[in-house]
């Protein structure tokens, strides 16, 4: 991948440093972090969770719609994918100390 290209996933995959930034200025109540792969199975769900969090009544879905399911254009590089999950494997410690899951799916190959 190009070096611009690698940027970019390497800016956007640092969520644990972004959720340390988001909690020194909003109290945790105040923040709900969903991950996202739970989101894509079990949508409605969360949908009501986020709808139950701001305090509005959830709208009408009753069931769960699949979103996202074409295959990307073009894949990374497994060099690549290796190189930077050595870099992101501080990060998804931290979110799994931050918010208490499990993000082994994050570091499947």
């Amino acid at each position: 991948a190009s070096e611009p290209h690698r940027r970019g996933y390497l800016r956007r995959g640092r969520y644990g440093e972004q959720l340390s930034r988001m909690f020194e200025q909003f109290p945790r109540e105040q923040v709900l972090v969903i991950k996202y792969e739970r989101f894509l199975e079990h949508n409605v769900e969360v949908l009501h969770e986020v709808c139950a969090f701001i305090g509005i009544a959830p709208p009408g879905v009753k069931e769960d719609r699949k979103a996202h399911v074409l295959p990307y254009s073009a894949s990374l590089p497994r060099e690549d994918r290796r190189w930077m999950m050595g870099l992101f494997e501080p990060q998804i410690r931290a979110v799994e100390e931050e918010l208490g899951w499990d993000c082994s799916d994050w570091r499947q190959a």
